[in-house]
């Protein structure tokens, strides 16, 4: 259908409808009082983008590809470990390397047409700011409100910045991680309990949208520093507790100031494509 076709709706509706419906039905289902679950609402979001605007095709396998299969892939490892209650502070670095060393393969073609020290320099960069985004995430522990509310600052920033820069499909995976973490958070309130989230929350919202933001970089134009700024709403995010508010209260609060560092990666990408067009 025609409709479905809108952009608006595959990065927008689609994934916000699809994180309400599985956000609430897997919300109930508990594990020793753990809803880690539910973060499978955001990984089944950004799938139904993908596979809106794109479908699932892997050949030839490219480095957009890649990033689908890492996206989709590496929280469901996740939520493996949790449910089988392997969790513990070796284990969350264990992960933390495992998605440095996957970004690196996802953008491998690119890093391999780069000569020594440059190739070894670029792969190293990739590695290190994947790992940071993931620890960062992990930063809020298992804080399922501050975890979907950075994500709703961290991939509306991720998706518009790389529009900015020229790549309008990390547009529509970023505002799918946006949408879903905004539907996790609904959730959240109107249940009047929080979720969890740890390694699992960070790899299905910080994982893809560092994913994206190194796709934006070497596959379209933007800037190295936006890239870093990202980090603002998540890092700001894991500094807030604000536990005496009710949950209303607590996750506007958080959200708006998501939204509002997520201006300053949204400022700097702005102005870099206005000074490369003149």
């Amino acid at each position: 259908m025609s409709w479905l076709d809108n952009p608006a709706v595959q990065g927008g509706v689609a994934p916000l409808v699809v994180g309400v419906v599985l956000a609430l039905a897997l919300g109930a289902i508990e594990r020793d009082g753990r809803t880690a679950l539910v973060w499978l609402a955001v990984v089944a979001a950004y799938a139904a983008t993908t596979w809106l605007a794109t479908g699932f095709t892997f050949s030839p396998l490219t480095a957009s590809r890649k990033v689908v299969i890492i996206a989709i892939a590496a929280p469901l490892v996740a939520l493996a470990l949790d449910l089988a209650r392997v969790r513990s502070a070796r284990m969350s670095m264990i992960l933390v390397i495992v998605c440095a060393v996957a970004a690196v393969w996802a953008f491998w073609s690119i890093v391999s047409q780069r000569d020594g020290a440059a190739a070894v320099g670029l792969a190293a960069g990739i590695a290190l700011f994947v790992a940071v985004s993931v620890l960062v995430m992990l930063r809020m522990g298992d804080d399922g409100m501050r975890a979907a509310a950075a994500g709703v600052g961290l991939g509306m920033a991720t998706g518009i910045s790389a529009v900015l820069s020229a790549s309008i499909g990390f547009l529509l995976s970023g505002m799918a991680i946006a949408a879903a973490c905004g539907a996790l958070l609904i959730v959240q309130v109107l249940a009047r309990r929080r979720m969890s989230a740890g390694p699992v929350a960070a790899l299905a919202v910080a994982l893809p949208c560092a994913l994206f933001a190194v796709g934006a970089m070497l596959l379209a134009q933007m800037p190295w520093y936006v890239a870093v700024l990202l980090l603002l709403p998540p890092a700001a995010i894991a500094t807030i507790s604000a536990n005496g508010l009710r949950p209303i209260a607590r996750a506007s609060l958080l959200v708006a100031v998501a939204i509002v560092l997520a201006l300053i990666p949204l400022t700097a990408a702005w102005l870099a494509a206005r000074a490369s067009s003149t």
